[in-house]
């Protein structure tokens, strides 16, 4: 299989929407198969980077690291060394990375939400550190922030500000670089921006999981191709993202 493959599909298979956890494949060995244990239930879920560099999803049967700075991963989990009622622990991987974590509270626009503080350790000994917040927690803050109680003026961003952004966005992604400069224009806040940007994103890997699980079953030169294709649109995406982090910032 293609070296793409396996960490790309590690990125994308929760944020997808799969409804059924797939297997990961395996070579025939005269060991026993690995067993998937299941996580604590107050962790399963997506936990999201804030500033916009990733997330990391759980699910009963399957973990996905889709982290800037750590490979992309989807593995069974194996350990769940969390002890019952206890807020911090590990979760072992299959494949030998692991999850060490602790979990928390977060004010967030007024709204008390659930974080986690986790270090992502690889099989090789490399290990990255990042604090998530609940994506359920994060949308509902998003809609909870109060109406302004009067009418506020609306300030027009410099038009070169949106000029770079949509100079920088790749050619697939310029349709929502349009429209998020449009609801800038109308008075959006940068939570909903978030939110736009967010959903750019999910509906982006949804495409390359497709590329990447048809490139898998097809002849090894087709395949190739197809996973070449794939690899172009995650640089777009992230190039995508490194623009709209840039253009957020411009904002003041």
């Amino acid at each position: 299989m293609h070296r793409l493959a396996i960490p790309l599909v590690a990125s994308l298979v929760l944020l997808a929407g799969c409804g059924n956890a797939r297997q990961a494949e395996t070579k025939p060995d005269i060991a026993a198969p690995t067993v998937a244990v299941s996580p604590p239930v107050d962790l399963l879920g997506t936990w999201t980077d804030q500033g916009g560099r990733g997330f990391i999803a759980i699910g009963a049967r399957q973990v996905v690291v889709a982290l800037d700075g750590t490979p992309r991963l989807v593995a069974m989990p194996t350990e769940n060394a969390i002890e019952p009622g206890m807020s911090a622990g590990k979760l072992g991987l299959a494949g030998g990375s692991a999850l060490f974590l602790a979990r928390g509270v977060s004010m967030v626009s007024g709204l008390s939400i659930d974080h986690i503080d986790v270090e992502v350790v690889s099989a090789d000994g490399n290990s990255l550190r990042r604090r998530l917040h609940s994506e359920a927690g994060l949308r509902m803050a998003v809609r909870m922030q109060p109406a302004p109680a009067a009418p506020v003026k609306t300030v027009t961003p410099t038009p070169d500000r949106h000029s770079a952004f949509l100079t920088a966005a790749p050619t697939a992604h310029r349709p929502s670089a349009e429209l998020m400069v449009a609801r800038a224009r109308g008075g959006a806040t940068a939570g909903e921006l978030a939110g736009s940007f967010g959903e750019a994103q999910r509906l982006a890997y949804v495409g390359i999981l497709a590329v990447v699980m048809e490139a898998r079953g097809l002849p090894a030169g087709q395949s190739v191709a197809r996973l070449a294709d794939a690899d172009r649109r995650r640089k777009d995406s992230e190039a995508f993202a490194r623009a709209w982090r840039s253009w957020m910032a411009a904002r003041g």
